[in-house]
């Protein structure tokens, strides 16, 4: 039921939308595809500043293409976070990583049924966010803080593969493998230090595709 509210509410917002001289059609066949995935990443594990964090990552995302689904070019942006406290003694430690991913994805359309589809895809973009690692205790308040910027380019190849409702509605499966390159990572004082993660791993998303 929330997902047909929803599905109301964006298909009114898209028909309202007008920024003449620019034609009306163009922003009728913006499809927006959010989801929900789980990722394996290379090394997320911040020990460069004595943190942690956990194997296995949720990330939740937007998708937004024109045209027919899945098929052309498209902007896809990701968020990622993970939060781990560890004991150290009569201490904690707590890890935090906050990443965020923008990429241009252009799919190709290899099987298109008129109800089910499956497409390839390729995808260039960056990542960047912020690590902090926090030492405390009871007692003594915080006893260090260790806080880094880290940034770093990507690329992916993958397929997806479409369910389609209706013209304006599809679910859709997606799989994928990431590599990154050009990783940084930066003080609060923008002072180069040794990188700390590599977003180079797997993903497997679920979402769905809405037509404003």
């Amino acid at each position: 039921m929330k997902i047909i509210c929803y599905w109301i509410i964006l298909t009114q917002i898209g028909y309202a939308i007008n920024l003449y001289p620019l034609p009306s059609s163009f922003f009728h066949s913006i499809r927006l595809s959010p989801y929900y995935g789980i990722a394996r990443f290379k090394s997320l594990d911040l020990n460069g500043i004595g943190g942690q964090t956990k194997n296995n990552h949720e990330v939740i995302g937007l998708g937004i293409t024109w045209g027919k689904p899945f098929q052309g070019l498209g902007v896809n942006y990701q968020v990622l976070g993970s939060s781990v406290i560890s004991p150290i003694g009569n201490d904690l430690k707590k890890s935090r990583l906050n990443l965020n991913a923008l990429k241009l994805r252009w799919f190709v359309p290899i099987i298109d049924d008129g109800a089910g589809q499956m497409s390839v895809f390729g995808s260039w973009g960056s990542f960047f966010g912020h690590a902090s690692v926090h030492q405390q205790s009871e007692s003594q308040g915080i006893l260090s803080i260790k806080e880094r910027y880290v940034t770093g380019m990507l690329v992916d190849a993958g397929v997806t593969f479409g369910y389609k409702l209706n013209p304006d509605w599809s679910l859709f499966i997606e799989a994928l493998y990431q590599v990154s390159y050009d990783e940084k990572a930066t003080t609060l004082l923008s002072v180069k230090t040794a990188p700390l993660v590599e977003l180079t791993g797997a993903k497997l998303k679920l979402g769905t595709s809405l037509r404003l």
